[in-house]
């Protein structure tokens, strides 16, 4: 869940990076943008289908069939897939070391996660990962206020074992309220069988 957060925060930033280019017609930067989040996530990055943004104190920023490409190895084409995906983003919270998302609606996504007979996980890139920040200073907090998923499903085929295990999310609502408690609650299954959870923290 982390890595599929940090893939969703990279494509955002780099649409809100391009804001000024994009405002009137974002179809002028579909290629660089494309090239740029492959190069970036070490994995290649389609943006097939309609693509918006509009700024203001709250930006939004909302793509649809954003694709981003398994291994040739992998059975399934995608490693990670996502029919619709609207942010909306605190601007000003961008100059500042935590970023406010002030609301991430997700639908129709697939994560397609295996690995081979000899356990390699189709989720490492061949591109190699940046030194971490030993420091600390270059950390940035990321804040979701509100998200909201909808026919969702994740996959995990163990290659060596030949077994695979699907989690599918009809719903997922995960709150920020106002009196600072946490609201979640997700219905879905797991292989088959239902599952409900709800929960209040704070």
């Amino acid at each position: 869940m982390k890595k599929l957060f940090k893939w969703l925060l990279i494509i955002t930033l780099a649409l809100l990076v391009s804001l000024a280019i994009v405002v009137f017609n974002p179809g002028l930067i579909r290629a660089p943008l494309e090239n740029y989040l492959s190069e970036t996530a070490g994995y290649p990055v389609r943006l097939e289908g309609e693509l918006k943004i509009r700024p203001g104190g709250v930006s939004t920023v909302s793509a649809r069939n954003v694709h981003v490409s398994a291994p040739d190895w992998s059975r399934e084409p995608d490693l990670l897939a996502i029919g619709h995906l609207e942010l909306k983003l605190a601007t000003a919270t961008l100059l500042k070391d935590i970023i406010v998302i002030e609301s991430l609606v997700v639908d129709g996504l697939e994560l397609n996660l295996e690995t081979d007979a000899e356990g390699r996980g189709n989720w490492l890139s061949a591109k190699k990962a940046p030194a971490e920040d030993t420091a600390g200073t270059g950390g940035v907090m990321v804040i979701f206020a509100n998200v909201e998923a909808s026919d969702a499903a994740f996959r995990f085929r163990n290659g060596p074992k030949d077994l695979e295990h699907v989690f599918n999310i009809v719903t997922l609502e995960h709150q920020h309220a106002s009196d600072g408690l946490l609201h979640t609650s997700l219905n879905g299954d797991l292989n088959s069988r239902p599952v409900e959870y709800t929960s209040t923290i704070g």
